[in-house]
């Protein structure tokens, strides 16, 4: 039997490529070649399976990141940011580009994916705004360099196609380069 974050992981992947109206379950079903038994075990309907892929979303692509900075406390703030756009620059593909996409289009008719999206943008910036500011950048000033790398990189996924990784990254250079001296 699939597991719930197997499901969920799934819906992130039809998302990306089918958009909100892929998410069925009979696609769900076919792209997990698993039966309606499956998904029940783990969902009530479909409302609380989409509630369930927003709060997966939000784990996985912003609550592991700001982990990873945590688990480097003994790290200096330039170090724990250059950790972060690393391994977000290692999951910055296309397909995921396309599931921020999508999500951002859903946000526009939903209140819960809405709700979401505002919650993944205010964490995402101000852990980008301490962590500047920690490298020693006035706050005014963390707060305008904490929303230009993060534009950059929605920016980044809206582009058609998305920015290659190594181009944001080549784009969030100068940043980084201006803390590392920052911090000293």
């Amino acid at each position: 039997m699939r597991s719930r974050s197997d499901w969920l992981d799934a819906g992130l992947i039809v998302l990306g490529s089918a958009g909100l109206k892929g998410l069925r379950l009979e696609g769900l079903c076919r792209a997990m070649a698993a039966t309606r038994g499956s998904f029940y075990h783990h969902f009530v309907d479909m409302g609380d399976y989409r509630r369930s892929l927003l709060a997966h979303y939000e784990s996985e692509h912003t609550d592991r990141f700001i982990a990873l900075a945590e688990e480097l406390a003994d790290a200096t703030p330039h170090e724990q940011l250059a950790t972060v756009a690393n391994a977000v620059l290692a999951e910055h593909t296309a397909a995921d580009a396309a599931i921020g996409r999508q999500l951002r289009g859903w946000a526009a008719d939903d209140d819960d994916a809405a709700q979401t999206i505002a919650r993944v943008d205010a964490r995402r910036v101000e852990w980008l705004r301490e962590t500047i500011a920690a490298c020693g950048v006035p706050k005014s000033d963390a707060s305008d360099q904490a929303r230009a790398i993060y534009l950059l990189l929605i920016g980044a996924e809206h582009l058609s196609p998305p920015l290659p990784a190594k181009d944001l990254r080549r784009l969030w250079q100068p940043y980084l380069d201006a803390l590392s001296e920052a911090s000293r």
